[in-house]
């Protein structure tokens, strides 16, 4: 059935079956907070990030250990996997990002070095060529890490940027800042300029993310909201209440919402949401 993890800073990571909200693992094993855990495409294994700065590689049914992935010389703040299964990535407060094989050893490919401050999130692109990584420097870096070659650096943010993603065609970058705003910006050979600038919250937005067809975009912040936008107008579509602290993060797998905030999980149903443009109310707290 479907699985959330979720990472925390008691230096565990939590496996939970989504329909009951049962705890089926909590993976012990990290020496310091755990910041960002994923799954790899399969859903067979999972990765966890931690501020002990290692990457931990678990299995999913058993929740064992699978390696432990060590070289980053500060706190480890983003994995995730490219969608080839292939690889996995991590950021870190070393200013780097770096690449790995998706095997079980986790030897590194490359280590991306541009950046001026710690690295707090990055994405690959669809086909797993590229790298996306937002950064402390208020910058946002392209990478093409097969060659080890940085593409283009994307800068207009006025602040830390915490999340960045490509659109589901690959075309765009979305990303999230402490100024406030969301902002999309062309992918293009010679030229990236930002075309849209979201404004709505009333704090830093942690997080930004695409629905799967890359008509609307899903924002969560400071405020203890969530905001569902219309990717192409930049306009408000909706507004998600019921976190009463910061909420940092959120992702979504088909038309169901998952949105974390200090202890609590939340899950939402998008399918009404998209229906009436209406806020929805959450169908499972954890």
């Amino acid at each position: 059935g479907a699985r959330i993890a979720s990472a925390s800073r008691d230096k565990t990571m939590k496996l939970w079956d989504a329909p009951s909200g049962e705890v089926l693992h909590t993976l012990v094993g990290h020496a310091g907070p755990v910041l960002s855990c994923c799954f790899s495409p399969a859903g067979d294994f999972v990765f966890s990030a931690s501020d002990d700065r290692t990457v931990k590689k678990w299995h999913t049914a058993t929740g064992r250990k699978m390696f432990t992935a060590r070289g980053h010389d500060d706190t480890v703040y983003c994995v995730q996997c490219s969608p080839t299964g292939t690889h996995f990535a991590s950021a870190s407060g070393d200013m780097t990002v770096r690449v790995l094989w998706l095997s079980e050893s986790g030897r590194k490919v490359c280590a991306l070095r541009g950046h001026t401050r710690a690295v707090f999130s990055l994405a690959f692109s669809s086909e797993g060529r590229c790298v996306v990584s937002a950064s402390d420097d208020k910058t946002v870096r392209v990478w093409d890490w097969a060659k080890r070659l940085e593409l283009f650096v994307l800068q207009g943010h006025t602040a830390t940027v915490w999340s960045c993603q490509f659109s589901p065609d690959d075309a765009h970058i979305l990303t999230a800042s402490m100024d406030g705003t969301l902002r999309i910006w062309t992918r293009e050979p010679e030229a990236t300029v930002n075309v849209r600038t979201f404004r709505g919250h009333q704090g830093p937005a942690y997080h930004a993310i695409f629905t799967p067809d890359g008509r609307h975009v899903v924002s969560c912040s400071a405020d203890r909201t969530l905001k569902v936008w219309d990717a192409v107008s930049a306009e408000e579509r909706a507004t998600l209440y019921g976190h009463s602290s910061t909420v940092y993060y959120c992702c979504l797998h088909d038309s169901t919402l998952v949105s974390c905030s200090g202890d609590v999980l939340r899950v939402w149903r998008l399918e009404e949401l998209f229906a009436a443009f209406a806020p929805a109310p959450d169908v499972l707290a954890l």
